[in-house]
């Protein structure tokens, strides 16, 4: 429950944690404002700087289950 297995990125700029809401616990950044993307992209550098990555979302919307990049993480990259 909770964030085990899932992309959290959205929650986290919402600050809404809650299974099913829209705009929480959900894959897409989608209809987020162009701050949002600045905001997630300084919170990704600060973890990778401080912290070891232990593996990735398979399957997801951001990467495949090969754990390469999708289509959505390479507009992501592009904000």
């Amino acid at each position: 429950k909770g964030f085990a297995g899932r992309d959290g990125t959205r929650a986290y700029h919402t600050g809404k944690f809650e299974a099913g809401d829209k705009d929480g616990l959900v894959e897409t950044l989608e209809g987020l404002p162009d701050a949002a993307y600045l905001a997630i992209h300084e919170w990704l550098a600060f973890y990778h700087k401080d912290y070891t990555a232990v593996g990735k979302l398979a399957s997801g919307h951001y990467f495949d289950r090969h754990g390469a990049p999708t289509a959505a993480r390479r507009e992501f990259e592009r904000h």
